[in-house]
This record gives C-alpha cells, structure tokens and sequence, in this order.
C-alpha cells in the first residue's frame, strides 16, 4: 500500500510598509505532538520568494530566547537544544525577517513524552541491508543514493511492529492497540522528531527483507517514491514478514524511467496486488506484464502523455496505459502495464513522448531484456 504525507504550503503576505514584490512561503513546521525524544530538533521552512534572503531570525520556547540558524539551502530554520528536554509541554514562537522588511511568524507546541529518550539506536543489520539494496536499485535508476535516518528508521521499524504484533497491515494504527506509536504515517514519524513532508511504503506477509522490498518495487505506485531524484534520507523497519519503507522529501528534477535503460533480468510479470490497484482504471485485475514506467519529477511537476508503446521485434506488444489523465494517484508519472507477461530472455522497446506541466515535450526510448522468469 502507498501513502503520500505532503505539508500544504501557505502563502505569507508582506507587512505594512513593506516592498510589495517581497514574499515568502512557509511549509512545515514542528514538532507540534507528543514526541518520543527529549532533544527534538525544532525546524521551520520558510521560503523567500526568488532572489530575497533571510536576514534575521528570532525563536524562543516556552518564552526563553535560543539561537536558531536559518539554513539557506535546506530553507528552513533549525534549532536543536543542548541537553534532553524534560517532559511537559513547549510553546514556540518563531520569527523570521526577509529583507530586513517582511516579517513572518509562526507560533505553536510540543510534548515531550515521559518515556522519551535522548538518542534513538542505531540501525539494526536488517535496516544496513535494506538502505544498501534501496541504493542498488537506485543506482540502476541513475538517481542519487539515499542516507539512512534515525528517526524514519524508529517510525519505520516501530510501525513494522505494530503490523507483526496486530497481525494487520496498511498505513495506520489503532490507539489503545499494542505498539501503538501513532494513528498516521506523519504521526509516527513526527514521534521520532521527524516532520516534513515524506512517503510511506508497506508490505506484510513477504518471506524475506528482499522479497518484501521487491514486492514493493514490482507495483508501480509503491515504485514511485524509488525513483525519486536528488538528495533523500530514508528508513526501514522489518519485523519478521512486515516491512516498512519511509522516504523524506525531495525536489530534485530529472526524468526517470524504469526498467533502465539497458537493464536486464528484468521480471516478466507482475502479480497485479497493490491498493489500489491501478489495474482499476481498466476494469482489469490479476496477473500482467512487468509495470514500465517514466516520471518527469521536479518541483510542482505534472506531465501528460501524446503516445506510448512497448514493441518486441518490432510489433507492437498490448498494453494498458495508466496517466495523470486517466489515473488519479499520478501527477508526474506515467506507466504501461503490458496486458499479459512478457516472454522471458526477450529484448523489449519502450517509447514514451510526454508533456510537462511548463510545456516542455519529452520524448524518451530505451530498450531492456527480461529474465528466466
């Protein structure tokens, strides 16, 4: 199952006496819940608008001025406190000056849990493997390596727990619930000191870590946060047959198709379980060839697709074509679903010509072969 957890962006009006052409933008925020952790790193994006700077910052808590940094590449400011944090509740209030001329503000409160401790583990061996078989699979995309994070790795691995303990699957839990850690994906990880926006991959009832990641990889929607671009952190939890995959946000821009281009052993076929199931836009279900896909990601990127067709020798091989057109769960990623499994050890030809959200036509074709099965 696939969730996407995104933090709405407002927009942040100038002050009286200000230039008008100065704005900014602020996104997420936090923390702001019960938090698992007694030195949470208290983090605000705000985004100035093209070519402001960020010339001042004012954040206390609980009304006691702290030194807080604005860091112009993450754009966001970021304050962590020195030592463990006592349990209770923290009010915030946060300040930050563009041009010397706008002010933004943002005020709100955490808890900090009374069983919250100062530093969370360190990865476990399964976790080790799974970021090294994640940063195989993307280097075979040609997109940069994920870094491990403690904190997506606590979320992750207490909501793999919580799935083996309640013999249950999907994103969410139940308070009151053994292992109970949060009701939503955000929740979780906002638990462990993380907020932002992120993605959230499950699968239960695989054999194995490898297995379970490759569940997830073969459906195309649990596939996408994968093919990400640009710098991303990433955590895992594996818990026996539940496995649990948290990616953090990125805005990198590239065009990334899977299989890669020149790929082999690629699968055959694809066993047609996701929720949902984009074998829905098709009145379709079951077994179908091994998922092609193309994602034109960058920051608020969209693409529609002119043409798309998977030939072998030439001829043309039946597909199903899922599209921000036609599917709702896509906006920059577009993918064909060949309407049987494709031959093994067989040569196959892929050409998509897409259109982005600005305009810009896109025409990709690139060739793979599949393997023994």
């Amino acid at each position: 199952m696939r969730s996407v957890w995104w933090i709405p962006v407002f927009g942040l009006v100038a002050l009286s006496g200000a230039r008008q052409n100065i704005t900014a933008y602020h996104r997420a925020y936090g923390p702001k819940n019960l938090i698992r952790v007694s030195q949470p790193t208290v983090t605000w994006e705000v985004w100035p608008s093209d070519g402001a700077k960020v010339t001042g910052v004012e954040l206390s808590i609980n009304g006691v001025d702290v030194k807080a940094r604005y860091d112009e590449r993450k754009r966001a400011v970021f304050f962590t406190p020195s030592q463990p944090l006592e349990p209770g509740t923290y009010v915030v209030k946060a300040r930050v000056i563009v041009e010397r001329e706008l002010v933004v503000k943002r005020d709100w409160q955490f808890r900090i849990a009374q069983n919250s401790v100062a530093d969370l583990p360190g990865p476990s061996a399964a976790q080790n493997r799974l970021i090294a078989a994640i940063n195989d699979i993307r280097d075979t995309l040609g997109v940069p390596r994920v870094t491990m994070d403690d904190r997506l790795n606590a979320a992750a691995q207490s909501h793999s727990a919580y799935l083996k303990l309640n013999r249950t699957f999907g994103h969410y839990e139940q308070q009151g619930m053994p292992g109970f850690t949060g009701h939503g994906p955000g929740d979780r990880m906002e638990a462990f000191g993380y907020f932002g926006s992120s993605f959230e991959d499950v699968a239960t009832g695989a054999p194995s870590i490898e297995r379970g990641l490759q569940m997830l990889f073969d459906a195309p929607y649990h596939r996408i946060p994968f093919m990400f671009p640009g710098e991303m952190i990433a955590g895992t939890g594996w818990d026996g047959s539940a496995l649990t995959v948290k990616f953090g946000f990125t805005d990198g821009k590239q065009v990334v198709v899977s299989p890669a281009p020149g790929q082999r052993d690629v699968p055959t076929s694809w066993n047609g379980n996701e929720r949902p199931n984009p074998l829905r836009v098709h009145g379709a279900s079951g077994t179908v060839g091994y998922p092609i896909m193309i994602g034109a990601f960058g920051p608020q990127q969209s693409l529609s697709v002119e043409s798309a067709t998977l030939t072998k020798g030439g001829v043309i091989v039946p597909t199903y074509l899922n599209s921000p057109e036609n599917d709702d769960e896509l906006n920059d990623v577009a993918f064909l679903m060949p309407k049987e499994p494709l031959q093994p050890l067989t040569t196959y030809t892929v050409t998509f010509a897409v259109k982005s959200g600005a305009g810009q036509r896109i025409r990709r074709q690139w060739s793979f072969m599949t393997g023994a099965r």
